[in-house]
């Protein structure tokens, strides 16, 4: 696992072990050092990212005695490998560079048990504490902001550069709510789904939602992290869920009715580390504006629909799944060029997180 666009599914060091793999597992042969391809994914990265990468290391298991030592060689390493804050790895921003990684046995790491989950409160306030019930009400409206972080649509390399030129707007007027947590005093590990569960009731009989999770720094910048979406109508969901994945068959949408309901928006997956002295933030709006080039087919709504969301005490809540005991291996890094991660100056939203 690895942050950043689509292309870092091919980040040098994803490529080391998918060499590795392929030829213990398909070609049968303990893998050797192959200077070509270390040669060659330089200039690939290169062309395609504006930055050099980290190399691919093609000789780890070159001395394996035979084919069946390589194979426990390579067993012996973690089931799932995480690289964290890709892109600050090297002196070249954006860099296919992770700084550190950490391995687990499972997707997500079985010590994040059912998630850690943060109410959100009145005034904006994302806790764990429990709070007195209240609600809030914005107005989504996806013409509030431009429909991507990037201006593009589509297919495209841009969103693969080292420093993209990222347009991340924050939330204006009243078209989102936002919820931020206090300064934590110890670093936070995220790794795995995540879910917004919301008590939601709206003016209109169906209502297009984004979640997006972000890190307030202790300089006052705000690093993006993930983002979910959801048709409210889409709200029910499977047996196959658990408290940190609503799953959904896609198949019967439902109306909203009168009064609140329970509506569930799936993070993507997160791989990422609050440092010590930063707060966690969600933020509520309309499809839009936290992408770079995906666009979507959601209803103008011109300020018009009223969405609210119950808070405190059996309200709406945040749950991520938290590794507990967990140190970054490096301190924080530069808000901008990480991969995939537009960076901005953070503005609370109109109810104050």
């Amino acid at each position: 696992m690895v942050n950043g666009p689509h292309f870092d599914s091919v980040a040098p060091q994803l490529l080391s072990s998918w060499y590795e793999f392929l030829n213990i597992f398909v070609a049968k042969r303990v893998p050797r050092f192959n200077p070509a391809l270390v040669a060659l994914a330089p200039a690939v990265y290169g062309g395609s990212t504006s930055t050099p990468g980290a190399v691919v290391e093609t000789d780890r298991l070159a001395g394996a005695r035979d084919l069946g030592d390589a194979r426990r060689r390579f067993a012996d390493g973690p089931r799932v490998q995480v690289w964290f804050d890709s892109g600050s790895g090297s002196a070249v921003p954006g860099n296919l560079s992770a700084r550190w990684q950490r391995g687990f046995a499972s997707w997500p790491p079985a010590s994040v048990g059912s998630g850690t989950r943060l109410a959100l409160a009145a005034g904006g306030e994302l806790t764990g504490r429990s709070t007195p019930s209240a609600t809030v009400s914005f107005r989504p409206d996806p013409a509030s902001r431009p429909a991507g972080t990037l201006n593009v649509v589509g297919s495209s390399q841009v969103p693969w550069r080292g420093l993209p030129p990222y347009r991340w707007f924050p939330v204006p007027g009243h078209s989102g709510v936002g919820f931020v947590s206090t300064a934590t005093d110890h670093d936070v590990m995220v790794v795995g789904p995540a879910s917004l569960d919301l008590r939601l009731s709206s003016s209109a009989r169906d209502t297009d939602l984004q979640a997006t999770l972000s890190e307030v720094r202790p300089d006052g910048r705000e690093t993006y992290v993930t983002t979910g979406h959801l048709r409210a109508s889409f709200r029910d969901v499977t047996l196959s869920s658990t408290m940190l994945e609503p799953q959904r068959d896609w198949l019967n949408p439902r109306p909203l009715q009168p009064g609140f309901q329970d509506v569930r928006i799936a993070l993507r997956s997160v791989a990422h580390v609050f440092r010590k002295g930063s707060r966690i933030r969600v933020t509520i709006t309309a499809p839009g504006g936290d992408m770079t080039s995906w666009r979507f087919d959601t209803p103008a709504t011109g300020g018009r629909v009223i969405d609210t969301l119950a808070l405190g005490v059996g309200g709406s809540s945040l749950v991520l799944p938290v590794v507990p005991g967990q140190r970054a291996g490096a301190p924080l890094p530069a808000c901008d060029g990480q991969r995939g991660r537009p960076c901005r100056t953070y503005r609370p939203a109109f109810n104050g997180g």
